[in-house]
């Protein structure tokens, strides 16, 4: 992995932190449109990782389960 790569995790991270779930769910699935893979994996990673507790069913319903699913889709891309 190159150093842009990284510091271009870095940056999605510290950006990513500031939104709230819609926003970010909707960045990462416009990074899967144009097909950059590693960057909506850190998008959805961030989702899970915040608002992914035990509470996500509540809150969310199946639909978080999406996230997941995007994920995958990313994994299955790299």
């Amino acid at each position: 992995m190159t150093l842009t790569m990284i510091g271009l995790f870095l940056a999605v991270a510290a950006r990513a932190q500031e939104g709230d779930v819609d926003s970010l769910f909707n960045k990462g699935v416009l990074a899967i449109r144009q097909e950059k893979w590693e960057v909506a994996l850190q998008f959805f990673d961030t989702v899970i990782a915040d608002f992914g507790g035990d509470d996500a069913k509540e809150f969310y319903g199946p639909r978080f389960g999406v996230v997941y699913y995007n994920k995958g889709v990313c994994h299955s891309k790299l």
